[in-house]
């Protein structure tokens, strides 16, 4: 079980400053991006329990056998048909995902025949370097591609898969004879790829198994040596029986390969309960049909089947495949899919991937800009229109300037026609300028009921002595005073809609 937040966060920052102190870490610093990503260090910190000293040890360890063997560039440089030959015999990335997010692998063991594995297993050189390229391109590649695509906790990143492994048909006998070519793939995960196993959900075993399974369950607070070590009356009788069964031997080595932690994470499916397990755990559209599900994806035969999502964040076109072989997923912006490897990788497959990324990156923020650019322009010409239209309101409310011979007046024509100018009227005051901004977009014009409209009852007022209205009069001298809104939907129910329509059209971004 995990420990707290908070213990843990300070059990990561503690980690952090040790591998730092000794050049195993090098944080965040302006543009570059930080040595190891969290989901790694975590990852060693959750198989020592968070315990800081043996994460460092472990962690350190894995990080000198990667200068050590180059191991980067072992999988920058890889060839691609011994990439695919490796895959073969080993869990395949399905292209799809498990509630949680996490990348869902299949593993058919029946297909390891011995046609297929004797000629592998020949260069015994070339057998670690090949479980090495398959687990970077997990890591490198498959995880934070599944980190990226949209999952039900997106603050925590994906670092680890599920995997369904299907040894239906395999024979006690063969079994035993697979333990070695399993087992070495186990061993590397557990020291050099901490925590890199979500599930496994174990499919097609004989009827015994899951008893057998069970039994050694419940023996874990003994050492594995323990099970086959006689007491001083003897093996226990159901010891006894164990020993005479094949598969033993083979069920006390894959409990020995993995610690407790792993061991709960395995899951023994019967025939009966195979798709109703599975889909608790996965939607059907991830589940090959195979295992009843609704996924097109056959083992060995079809490369990642990618949904519409994980299409999305590589930026697929329709009907384009995924490269094979090697791939990286690069963090930070304008990151993505790179393709690498070596023999079997042309230039033009490298250019055409390997650009994407960049390239979409570049438009994207071309396109983030020119959107900036017109709500900014929209923001200007809202605000201008809003400024004229203020402008206006309070000429509007000031009393009509008076000219010797001529005036000009801010009422409505039919006012002007009912109140002639003064012969004694002082000249006229110079109009404000409209902004070309206003001149292009009119201000939206308020109805009766706003606080900048003209007040119904001046278009209507007699004209005073001086050409003034009383109405006019009586508003300068008191003020402009508080409309009712009710009042105003009485005598113009209309206005109140068709006012909000154009100010709305006006000042809406």
């Amino acid at each position: 079980m995990a420990p707290p937040k908070v213990e843990s966060d300070k059990a990561l920052q503690e980690f952090k400053a040790r591998l730092e102190q000794n050049g195993y870490y090098t944080p965040a610093r302006e543009a570059a991006l930080p040595s190891a990503d969290d989901v790694t260090l975590v990852r060693f910190l959750r198989a020592r329990k968070f315990d800081v000293q043996g994460a460092y040890a472990q962690f350190t360890s894995a990080e000198d056998w990667r200068r050590t063997e180059q191991i980067d560039q072992l999988y920058d440089s890889f060839s691609l048909p011994e990439f695919e030959m490796a895959r073969q015999l080993y869990p395949q990335w399905t292209g799809r995902r498990d509630n949680s997010g996490l990348p869902v692998y299949v593993f058919e063991v029946a297909t390891l025949t011995k046609e297929k594995t004797d000629p592998y297993s020949k260069d015994s050189s070339r057998l670690e370097p090949r479980i090495v390229a398959l687990y970077e391109h997990m890591v490198q590649y498959v995880l934070p591609l599944s980190s990226a695509i949209p999952h039900a906790h997106q603050e925590s990143p994906i670092s680890g898969c599920a995997t369904l492994v299907d040894i239906s048909g395999v024979s006690l006998q063969r079994f035993w004879a697979l333990k070695g070519h399993m087992q070495r793939a186990s061993t590397l995960a557990n020291a050099r790829y901490a925590e890199t196993l979500g599930a496994i959900y174990l499919i097609g075993a004989p009827s015994f198994f899951s008893v057998v399974w069970g039994w050694i369950q419940k023996c874990t607070r003994f050492r594995t040596g323990d099970l086959l070590r006689p007491n001083r009356h003897g093996f226990p009788s159901r010891v006894k029986f164990l020993l005479k069964l094949p598969t033993t031997a083979s069920l006390t080595g894959l409990h020995a390969g993995f610690d407790e932690g792993t061991r709960n994470k395995i899951h023994i499916l019967s025939a009966a309960d195979l798709t109703s397990t599975l889909s608790a755990h996965m939607p059907l559209s991830s589940i090959p049909r195979k295992y009843g599900g609704t996924l097109d994806w056959t083992f060995g035969e079809s490369g990642p089947n990618l949904d519409a999502e994980a299409r999305e964040v590589l930026h697929m076109e329709e009907g384009e495949e995924m490269p094979s072989g090697p791939l990286r997923w690069e963090r930070g912006e304008g990151g993505g899919l790179r393709v690498v490897g070596g023999e079997g990788r042309t230039d033009e497959e490298r250019q055409k991937w390997n650009n994407r990324g960049r390239d979409k990156a570049a438009a994207r923020q071309r396109r983030d800009g020119a959107a900036a650019a017109a709500a900014a322009s929209r923001v200007d010409e809202a605000v201008s229109a809003r400024t004229a239209t203020q402008e206006n309101g309070v000429t509007a409310r000031s009393p009509p300037p008076q000219a010797t011979t001529q005036t000009t007046s801010l009422l409505p024509p039919s006012a002007d026609a009912a109140s002639p100018p003064s012969s004694s009227s002082p000249a006229p005051t110079t109009a404000s300028s409209t902004s070309p901004s206003s001149a292009a977009l009119p201000p939206p014009i308020l109805g009766q009921g706003y606080s900048n409209a003209e007040p119904s009852s001046r278009l209507n007022s007699s004209p005073s002595a001086n050409g003034v209205p009383e109405a006019g009069r009586r508003h300068v001298q008191e003020g402009e005073q508080e409309h009712d809104i009710h009042v105003a939907a009485r005598e113009n129910p209309s206005a109140p809609i068709k006012d909000l329509a154009a100010a709305l059209e006006g000042t809406t971004l």
